[in-house]
């Protein structure tokens, strides 16, 4: 797993740079969403993390712990056409008026994100559906894999199943 300071630059520098490419005529290579949802549904993992919206587990508590092993803190990628259950079709609907403004809204939710888990001892967690209780590291773990994921899924980086 890469460094809490390898993840925060990824999502200030290089996603930045990787979004700047999204003209929004990408069309997805697997999913039924189009890039505009994608960058919405994108928004939605660091208002999670941030405890904007409530979720139950969807995760067995007796397989908890190696669900969290083996699908969150290894290298494996998200695999293609993973569906988590949180998604419904209201989530689908767009909130923008366009891919830009979509854009600027992640990147205002990761600050935001950023600033919450600032102010916030190193121990707090907030929960996920799937992976149960999440601390900071593993929050930007998360939503590094997913956003790999997404990107992949849209052509703007190379789908790999292990994460570099």
């Amino acid at each position: 797993m890469k460094t809490i300071h390898e993840l925060e630059d990824f999502l200030t520098s290089r996603l930045p740079q990787l979004l700047n490419k999204v003209t929004g005529a990408e069309q997805p290579l697997w999913g039924n969403m189009n890039i505009q949802q994608m960058v919405e549904h994108l928004t939605l993992g660091f208002a999670l993390a941030r405890g904007m919206r409530v979720v139950e587990l969807a995760s067995s508590e007796a397989n908890l712990l190696r669900i969290k092993n083996i699908g969150l803190l290894s290298d494996r990628a998200m695999p293609k056409g993973f569906s988590n259950p949180i998604l419904t079709d209201d989530l689908k609907q767009l909130r923008h008026s366009d891919i830009s403004d979509a854009i600027k809204q992640l990147m205002n939710e990761i600050d935001l994100f950023k600033a919450y888990y600032e102010s916030m001892p190193v121990e707090h967690t907030m929960p996920h559906n799937i992976f149960g209780q999440l601390n900071y590291h593993e929050w930007l773990w998360f939503n590094y894999k997913h956003i790999l994921h997404h990107l992949a899924q849209f052509g703007v980086i190379e789908y790999q199943d292990r994460i570099q």
